[in-house]
């Protein structure tokens, strides 16, 4: 299951863990499906880091799940940050009962760091160039100057891994 990210600087296709991370990745679904990271910006960015989304307000102090506040984190051991391109939920640095709700970020390099520390939920397959160029983006306090906004989503169901299927969300 795939999911694509329409942003104004381009497209970003994520690849989702649905059978390591089950109830993160749904949570993650059903945040595109309600179209909850749709006109969503990216307020955080870090680079050679990350780049961050999913706060309802844009400022970074809000995350909500989409069927509860919050959800346990969904730590797997066979999921790393070895490689750039990996989405994961943004959280305080640990696994808490806090849990996790719609911030995810994109690493920009391996983050070693941070296994299992993060819920991982997907990873980068299409747009790596987009991930970075949202990265040298000019920022103050690690907040684009100028937005970078999530337009649109689209829900691949690609059972087949042929492309036939897929949903647009907008």
């Amino acid at each position: 299951m795939s999911v694509t990210l329409h942003t104004t600087k381009g497209d970003i296709k994520i690849e989702l863990y649905c059978a390591h991370v089950p109830r993160s990745a749904a949570n993650f679904l059903a945040l595109c499906a309600s179209h909850q990271f749709a006109a969503m910006p990216f307020h955080r960015v870090i680079p050679s880091f990350i780049i961050q989304a999913g706060d309802p307000s844009g400022s970074g102090t809000l995350s909500r799940a989409a069927f509860a506040k919050r959800l346990p984190d969904e730590i797997h051991p066979q999921l790393t940050f070895d490689k750039p391109g990996v989405v994961a939920y943004a959280n305080s640095g640990r696994p808490s009962n806090k849990g996790v709700g719609s911030q995810f970020f994109i690493t920009l390099a391996p983050a070693s760091h941070l296994d299992a520390t993060c819920t991982i939920v997907g990873h980068v397959i299409h747009g790596m160039s987009v991930v970075r160029h949202i990265s040298s983006v000019p920022c103050e306090r690690n907040t684009p100057i100028q937005p970078v906004v999530v337009q649109s989503l689209t829900i691949h169901a690609n059972p087949f891994a042929d492309g036939s299927i897929a949903y647009r969300t907008n």
